[in-house]
């Protein structure tokens, strides 16, 4: 089944267009502005024709609405195959009756929402359900390997040749990036709000209770005792990874609320609790204003390399501690 948008659809040439990609078959995506009464008596009218409908806001000239608009879309009906981008305004009065703010909105819509929305729809079909197969497949990894036997963590790796199946231990990126991709699986339709939040609940029971350095994790975990692994060493990049992921995430937990059921309302704030407790500034090299490799367990003591060049590895630790107070804006100078 075919999927198509029609900008400015709630009237007039939009809500022909659509009406009639309708009448051929086509799911279709009924964008508005201002009236959405009149955006649902079109939806209305395609659904009776057998086909399935979406009324979705957006100003087409204001770039993040029109971003949101296609996520939506894609989200919400599977993809995106024909866009009509029909949206515009007509302002005839006489010359000298014009203004510049007229002129400003005609040119926005007509000029700018044109090319927000052909820009936004730039991939082709074949492409995007080509990215939709590899995040599913991406998604399909951590379904059927994290699970009750890896304590809800995601392992390292799975071996295939020779198969030697999943290694049984973690780090904080692997598990920053399974929560990534249960907050990206959720926003391209690949999972239900409910499996989303429940993976989410799972994995916070068992970072809840896993033994940190000033609330940083290690940087290795057995998968099997969750005790950390021998050396007990913390990286500051491995840190600064989960930092952010687990930012990224509550927040995406917390945009999509209403959609969990009560028992998980808890989960945003569980999230940003284990982000509170990590006290990245102990990683912090406050003479050097740079930030330590990481933290020696065994020895007990700080690493003596430092992280050096702002286009590495390290950057998102940066980012995550000075926006969060816990290292000061010129370090990202140094």
């Amino acid at each position: 089944m075919s999927i198509a948008l029609v900008t400015g659809a709630s009237r007039g040439i939009g809500r022909a267009c659509a009406l009639a990609l309708a009448k051929r078959g086509y799911d279709v995506a009924v964008n508005y502005v201002s009236n959405e009464a009149a955006a649902q008596a079109v939806v209305a009218e395609i659904e009776a024709l057998g086909v399935r409908s979406l009324a979705v806001r957006a100003n087409t000239a204001v770039l993040p609405e029109v971003t949101d608009m296609f996520r939506t879309v894609v989200r919400e009906m599977g993809g995106l195959d024909v866009l009509v981008n029909n949206a515009g305004v007509v302002d005839d009065r006489y010359l000298m009756m014009l203004t510049e703010d007229s002129l400003t909105r005609s040119l926005d819509i007509n000029i700018k929402g044109y090319f927000h929305c052909a820009q936004q729809a730039a991939l082709s079909s074949g492409q995007q359900a080509a990215l939709r197969r590899i995040a599913a497949d991406t998604l399909q990894f951590f379904l059927e390997n994290v699970n009750a036997r890896t304590h809800h963590l995601p392992p390292d790796n799975v071996q295939l040749s020779p198969p030697r199946g999943a290694a049984m231990r973690t780090s904080p990126t692997n598990i920053g990036i399974y929560l990534l991709s249960l907050c990206a699986a959720r926003e391209l339709g690949l999972l239900g709000a409910d499996t989303r939040f429940t993976r989410l609940s799972d994995t916070l029971n068992t970072l809840e209770r896993l033994r940190a350095w000033h609330g940083v994790p290690y940087n290795w975990y057995d998968l099997t005792t969750l005790r950390p692994m021998p050396g007990e060493f913390v990286s500051a990049v491995d840190a600064g990874n989960l930092a952010l992921a687990l930012t990224v995430c509550a927040q995406c937990a917390r945009m999509q609320l209403r959609q969990a059921r009560e028992e998980y309302r808890s989960v945003p704030v569980r999230l940003d609790a284990l982000r509170g407790r990590m006290q990245l500034r102990r990683l912090y090299d406050a003479r050097r204003h740079l930030f330590f490799i990481g933290y020696d367990g065994a020895n007990a003591r700080m690493s003596e390399g430092h992280y050096d060049l702002l286009a590495s590895e390290s950057v998102m630790l940066s980012f995550a501690a000075i926006m969060a107070g816990e290292a000061p804006e010129k370090h990202w100078w140094y």
